[in-house]
């Protein structure tokens, strides 16, 4: 059984939306703009029922910033009531989470069911950044074989 988030943007067809929300300038000055640049899929690769240890991934999604005065802060929307997300295939369903941080403690979100969203220092004008997401899928978990895949929205707030 394979398992894996597919992130693009959804003009290319992809799973992963992006839309950028900015912050309000007076007249006259630059309008500052966000966009995601690129984005990765989150490959969890194989899922074993079997296996005692969760299934780990990293993926990458940069965005190109212009005119932007402060931090900025990315949320991904979906998740559940438990605090959750589900890669699903049918009605089957396999529990999975994105983390803002490298230990899989915080889960990245949009604020809602205990996720908080990524914050990130101001950006360079004109410079790729990079955000890393670091997904995991919980061990012993009985599901179907088949794939499995989701899909998350990105929201950037600058």
């Amino acid at each position: 059984m394979t398992s894996r988030l597919t992130i693009g943007l959804v003009a290319t067809g992809l799973f992963f939306a992006a839309h950028a929300v900015p912050a309000l300038h007076a007249q006259g000055f630059p309008i500052a703009t966000c966009a995601v640049a690129t984005t990765a899929p989150l490959p969890f690769g194989g899922y074993s029922v079997f296996n005692p240890a969760p299934s780990d991934s990293t993926a990458s999604l940069t965005y190109v910033c212009t005119g932007v005065a402060g931090p900025v802060t990315i949320a991904l929307t979906g998740m559940q009531p438990d605090g959750s997300r589900s890669l699903k295939n049918g009605s089957d369903m396999l529990a999975y989470n994105v983390f803002v941080d490298a230990s899989r403690m915080q889960p990245w979100g949009d604020g809602t069911f205990g996720s908080s969203p990524a914050v990130f220092p101001k950006p360079v004008d004109g410079a790729v950044n990079t955000a890393v997401m670091y997904g995991r899928i919980p061990a012993r978990q009985d599901v179907a074989l088949g794939e499995y895949s989701d899909s998350i929205v990105a929201v950037i707030n600058f």
